[in-house]
Order: C-alpha cells, then sequence, then structure tokens
C-alpha cells in the first residue's frame, strides 16, 4: 500500500480508487478541513462486509489534492 492510498479506514473498503473532483458544495476532508469551489480527490467507501448488520450506504471520502 503506498501514500496514495492513505488514510487507511478501519471498518470500510474503498469501493473506487481516488479520483479529482471538484467541490461545488463544501466537503469535509478526513482531517476536518472544509473546502469548497477548489479540487479535491474523492473515493467511494462502503462498510465492510465482515461487519455485524447491515451493509450501510456508501458514503464519499474526501481529501486534499496530492501535490
Amino acid at each position: 500500500m503506498g501514500a496514495e492510498d492513505r488514510p487507511v479506514m478501519s471498518f470500510a473498503l474503498p469501493l473506487t480508487g481516488w479520483t479529482t473532483w471538484f467541490a461545488w458544495h463544501p466537503v469535509l476532508t478526513w482531517d476536518f478541513r472544509w473546502r469548497w469551489l477548489c479540487l479535491v480527490e474523492r473515493r467511494l467507501l462502503q462498510q465492510k462486509p465482515s461487519l455485524p448488520g447491515p451493509m450501510g450506504r456508501p458514503w464519499w471520502q474526501a481529501r486534499l489534492r496530492a501535490g
């Protein structure tokens, strides 16, 4: 696993890789920073199937763009 995969989620699996996205509405990044009207990277996550309970709806995780 490389630095491009960080942060590592304990209770979720990524369904997609990181993609560049224009945050046209305010988004909260994984390190609790609000970003709006700028480029961020995001990926789709879902609860790990090994956890008890029903599978929840997928959610987006955002981070600041690398580089």
